[in-house]
């Protein structure tokens, strides 16, 4: 769990080949989100917590060194402020939310990756800039490999604005097509009031590729 915010603490998704060639795909997917974070105003300090689900198709390139996936969601939240009186609101909101995601090998041990999402339902926005070299493991003849790296992350609406930059370590299954990440740094957090708060993060992530199995 990650004491941020986004779509950090829990984000499970699926994707689903509909056409597949060797350079080009269409695919289906839909993704699970759990969307929280304080706003503050002149009244007190709001908490937003916003769980969503999104399903809709995307066009992935690819070539050998590249992977190029870009498509349109229909996403639908349910959003709770709890205001600084104790009293909470809820409003469903619903809309297109454009997703896209590049991967480049830049070496056989060097990934450079980005990913960026906006919402028009809240108008949120979330990307992710980030760089990973395997340390271990080169000739990829062992079951396991050690990797380090570092990224930087934006996000934010009209409520917040966040950067937060730090670095990596991850541990990749190779066999089993799995992978564990951890994650620290720090974070810069803006509210509309102009007030800025500064802390550290830790974070964790688990990636699963079903499809290999």
């Amino acid at each position: 769990v990650q004491p941020s915010y986004g779509f950090n603490l829990n984000s499970p998704s699926s994707v689903q080949g509909v056409v597949s060639t060797p350079a080009c795909s269409i695919l289906l997917r839909g993704s699970a989100s759990y969307l929280y974070y304080p706003t503050s105003d002149a009244s007190g300090i709001t908490q937003v917590t916003s769980p969503g689900v999104s399903w809709g198709g995307a066009l992935r390139l690819q070539t050998r060194r590249l992977t190029l996936t870009l498509g349109p969601s229909y996403e639908v939240r349910w959003t709770h402020d709890k205001l600084p009186s104790g009293q909470i609101t809820q409003t469903l909101e619903h809309g297109i939310m454009g997703q896209g995601d590049a991967h480049f090998q830049a070496t056989p041990l060097t990934n450079v990756n980005g990913i960026i999402s906006y919402e028009n339902s809240n108008g949120y926005l979330w990307s992710r800039f980030g760089v990973v070299h395997q340390i271990t493991n080169p000739r990829f003849t062992r079951p396991h490999a050690l990797s380090i790296g570092g990224e930087f992350t934006a996000q934010g609406n009209n409520q917040i604005v966040v950067y937060e930059g730090g670095g990596l370590f991850e541990i990749a299954f190779l066999r089993e097509h799995a992978s564990v990440s951890f994650r620290g740094g720090y974070s810069r957090e803006q509210y509309p009031n102009y007030e800025v708060n500064t802390a550290p993060y830790l974070g964790a992530g688990l990636y699963f590729d079903f499809r290999r199995r």
